[in-house]
């Protein structure tokens, strides 16, 4: 098997050789390569330049033809209190109440607020809308509470408050989750608003925190969620209860984060995130492919790379068996072993074949039975020359 594969190989590198010989013989030595020869050239290869710089953009495109969605399959927000003796968990929201696509109207806005782009399809978009309670009671032991209401009331104490959240998609497989936050800082009035939630005994006492939620994220594929524009949701923190007195460290309360709406009246939503989900490559031969322009480009420039130095390596070595100038005998010889095949006789196949392997291996056979055949001529056409198979034989 090994054998007839070689033995194919070879038949094919004389007849690419004849159809180069008959190629060049049309250029005579010395003369100067044309203008369209020159322009075919330069043009393909700077067709293939264009193709590997422009090329894998295409994968980040919609045209991509293996791309698909990769919209957000469950969300989670928290809020937290920052202060300088350590950060204090408020609640935590992991139910998500309605994940729908936007609507044609709301997609033409982003488009006109430039949002988004050509590439960003309507399917791609997501209204996500969380619950608006948290997912547990307010846990918290009272040395905690009295250090947080401690910091709160006191001026020169720089406090916070960070909305945290995370989404998980599809894929890909290593990036499946991300997490994104933004956080402002608390004014003295917002201090003391909020200490006076802690110690207020009304169920429904209730704090407005500024910009908080952001309205517009991207989603890309390996990355963290970006926001999209500076349009903040103010958010309305309310402490819940199930009894009329409330004292967060008996256990039985809980926050409720509402959104803001922007409208004079103040209508107050649940928490919502407008997601624009980048796709993901689907397939087998994308697997191991990085999702970053750099790494794709890395790959890319690696590969090319590795493809031209293939090509264009060991060149000393092959001349011997590429710059031949006449190899009309090379290819008889090959004939001769596939009529004795044909005719059944194994044993001068094996003997012509062994004879071939020699030529290859001897530089001064392979010299003479692929010398031109007029010297004077040089490079002529030799189609109207005498074939000669006794050179073959004698080899």
């Amino acid at each position: 098997m090994y054998r007839s594969f070689h033995f194919l190989n070879i038949l094919r590198a004389p007849s690419c050789y004849q159809c180069d010989l008959v190629y060049r013989r049309t250029h005579k030595r010395g003369e100067p390569w044309g203008f369209w020869n020159k322009f075919g050239n330069g043009l393909l290869i700077f067709l293939a330049l264009v193709l590997v710089l422009f090329g894998p953009l295409l994968l980040f495109s919609s045209a991509n033809p293996v791309s698909s969605s990769n919209n957000v399959q469950s969300a989670q927000l928290s809020l937290s209190i920052v202060a300088p003796n350590g950060e204090f968990e408020l609640l935590s929201i992991s139910s998500v109440s309605s994940n729908t696509q936007i609507r044609d109207p709301a997609y033409a806005d982003m488009k006109t607020l430039r949002l988004v782009d050509e590439n960003d399809k309507i399917t791609n978009i997501q209204n996500l809308t969380m619950v608006r309670y948290s997912d547990d009671y307010w846990k918290i032991s009272p040395p905690s509470l009295a250090a947080l209401q401690a910091s709160l009331q006191d001026p020169d104490v720089a406090m916070s408050a960070r909305l945290t959240y995370s989404f998980t998609r599809p894929g890909p497989a290593n990036y499946r989750t991300v997490h994104g936050q933004h956080a402002i800082d608390l004014s003295n009035e917002n201090c003391q608003q909020l200490a006076r939630v802690f110690n207020h005994s009304d169920p429904s006492a209730s704090i407005r925190l500024p910009g908080l939620s952001p309205a517009y994220l991207r989603l890309p594929a390996t990355a963290d969620p970006v926001v999209l524009s500076d349009d903040y949701y103010d958010v309305n923190l309310t402490l819940r209860a199930t009894t009329p007195v409330v004292h967060a460290e008996a256990g039985n309360v809980w926050w409720e984060l509402q959104r803001v709406s922007k409208s004079s009246n103040d209508t107050l939503y649940a928490p919502r995130f407008i997601c624009v989900n980048n796709p993901i490559w689907q397939g087998p031969l994308f697997a191991g492919l990085s999702y970053s322009v750099i790494g794709l480009y890395v790959t890319v420039v690696l590969a090319v790379g590795q493809f031209v130095r293939f090509l264009f390596a060991n060149q000393v070595q092959r001349i011997q068996f590429e710059e031949l100038h006449d190899v009309d005998d090379l290819i008889k010889f090959c004939d001769g072993i596939y009529i004795a095949r044909q005719n059944g006789d194994l044993l001068r196949e094996e003997k012509l074949y062994r004879r071939l392997i020699k030529i290859y291996r001897t530089p001064e056979l392979m010299v003479r039975l692929t010398a031109r055949r007029d010297p004077d001529e040089g490079d002529a056409d030799k189609e109207q020359e005498p074939r000669r198979l006794n050179q073959v034989e004698r080899a």
